[in-house]
């Protein structure tokens, strides 16, 4: 009861409205008397696999956290059931996808990507940054463009392995944090810089090795481990660029195969190669 002393006037409908979900069209129950509000999961089956409770009311905590003496009572609390692999395959939004759709839009929050459905673009919520191997295999099966919109931060950008492309709102906000009208314009502009792109794409391969050379440099790398992943990488790289994919493409493959960050070097190792072994190259 301490949580509701200031919710006594509060209207779940309209703030879950704010928030980019129109209970007439969107699938879920809310609880009047409590206030949770429950997603529910799905996979690519259609089959339902778990539940995400949402309750304004309670603090932004870990649901394994420790100072709870309840788990649920937490603003966010998913349930999602297990498999021999570990747990399911389960994400939001699926309602909004089309098998002719051209773009699928990726974010990590319900609320994330409940912007994108109002803008009109499809798209998921995968409710967590470090997506499982089954997750990617499985979003590699469908035949659209995967547009990863992440936090911008650490752990947000892990969420970029997901996607073809991938893009952040400025330092400090996500899709959610913007106006329904500001997230519309944003991103229209995302489609349109893909687009552009797709049309544009005319590099030489010398080109090509210079603009993946120049992005890795914004990373903590030497240029002896940008030398050395571009040979490593080098067959990769040159089907990349027979196939007319956009250099930044690769660059991101890198980026989240690897981790690399702008805060440290990296531990992950790749085959036959770490680039801690690259330290004092």
């Amino acid at each position: 009861m301490r949580y509701l002393l200031l919710f006594e006037n509060f209207n779940t409908t309209s703030h879950l409205k704010g928030r980019g979900i129109d209970t007439e069209k969107t699938r879920v129950i809310i609880d009047e008397e409590s206030g949770d509000t429950f997603f529910f999961l799905y996979n690519l089956t259609g089959q339902m696999v778990g539940y995400q409770k949402y309750n304004p009311k309670f603090p932004k905590k870990g649901q394994n956290s420790k100072n709870l003496g309840n788990p649920k009572d937490t603003k966010y609390y998913n349930w999602v059931g297990e498999e021999d692999e570990g747990k399911k395959i389960a994400v939001w939004g699926l309602e909004s996808y089309n098998v002719s759709d051209k773009y699928m839009f990726i974010t990590e929050g319900i609320f994330d990507i409940a912007r994108a459905h109002e803008a009109g673009y499809p798209g998921i919520a995968v409710l967590g940054n470090d997506p499982t191997p089954q997750l990617k295999f499985w979003l590699k099966t469908l035949p659209q463009i995967k547009v990863v919109i992440y936090d911008n931060d650490v752990a947000g950008k892990k969420l970029r392995k997901l996607g073809d492309y991938s893009f952040s709102v400025e330092t400090g906000k996500d899709l959610n944090d913007l106006t329904p009208e500001q997230a519309k314009i944003f991103l229209e502009d995302v489609i349109d810089k893909i687009e552009k792109v797709n049309e544009s794409n005319a590099y030489s391969l010398e080109e090509y090795n210079s603009y993946i050379t120049s992005e890795l440099g914004k990373y903590d790398l030497r240029p002896a481990q940008i030398n050395q992943l571009l040979d490593f990488y080098s067959d990769e790289i040159e089907d990349s660029f027979n196939n007319g994919q956009f250099p930044k493409i690769f660059v991101d493959k890198i980026v989240g195969e690897l981790e690399l960050n702008t805060g440290g070097f990296p531990t992950i190792k790749i085959p036959n190669a770490s680039i801690k072994q690259l330290y004092y190259l």
